[in-house]
């Protein structure tokens, strides 16, 4: 089978197993001592490979007037380890907030993410 007809589950079970397989190289000392559990990273990428077929996003087009279209990655990263936990992969017209409401985070736990994800209504609950 082609990796390109391949299933996305395929490929995260993939990733996850190398994450299993290699975890005894994966420094996790770096926490030792400190207060708090985790501390995990939020950013998103977008992919403009498939920009002719998705739908654009933002209001104003670039100076080539064409919207940034594309897909969007985005990505929950265990800084310590420097590995992904989670991802979502969305239409790059999906906002930032958005993937917040995917995620399960442990309490007690930093999360550090730029203000394309800040929505207040989600840190109330």
């Amino acid at each position: 089978m082609e990796m390109r007809n391949r299933d996305n589950k395929f490929f995260e079970d993939v990733y996850f197993g190398l994450v299993q397989h290699y975890k005894s190289f994966l420094s996790d000392s770096q926490t030792f001592g400190l207060t708090f559990k985790e501390i995990l990273l939020i950013d998103s990428t977008t992919i403009r490979l498939f920009s002719d077929i998705l739908k654009g996003v933002g209001r104003n087009p670039k100076n080539d007037g064409k919207k940034k279209g594309g897909l969007k990655v985005n990505m929950l990263i265990d800084a310590v380890q420097s590995i992904g936990r989670f991802i979502k992969i969305t239409e790059a017209k999906v906002h930032d907030k958005n993937f917040l409401r995917e995620l399960e985070l442990i309490s007690y736990s930093i999360v550090v993410f730029d203000k394309a994800y800040n929505y207040y209504h989600q840190f109330a609950v």
